[in-house]
């Protein structure tokens, strides 16, 4: 069960994602409502991220680079535990920057 693991990268990866304060987000947006970035992570056996690839992007550089900040500043995690089989998984995150 992949479950716990996964719930422990988001926790992670959620505790180092700095949100800009509400004004500078406003000031970035110009009137933009969708503001959701969403990012696949590719994270190997030994806890590294493998790659990040955006999936949604806010089209909002400085707000998309956050999220890919955010996933940077909490890996590596920890390794796979002895029962998975896999020798990597991809785990959606996403970001939502909406006012």
């Amino acid at each position: 069960d992949y479950t716990p693991y996964v719930k422990e990268i988001h926790e992670k990866v959620k505790k180092n994602w700095k949100v800009p304060p509400r004004k500078e987000i406003e000031k970035l947006a110009k009137g933009q409502k969708d503001l959701l970035v969403q990012m696949a992570v590719t994270v190997k056996r030994d806890g590294n991220v493998e790659k990040i690839i955006t999936l949604k992007s806010s089209k909002i550089k400085a707000l998309d680079d956050n999220a890919t900040n955010a996933i940077k500043a909490a890996s590596p995690f920890k390794p796979f535990p002895d029962n998975f089989f896999n020798d990597e998984i991809v785990i959606t995150l996403n970001f939502n920057f909406s006012l």
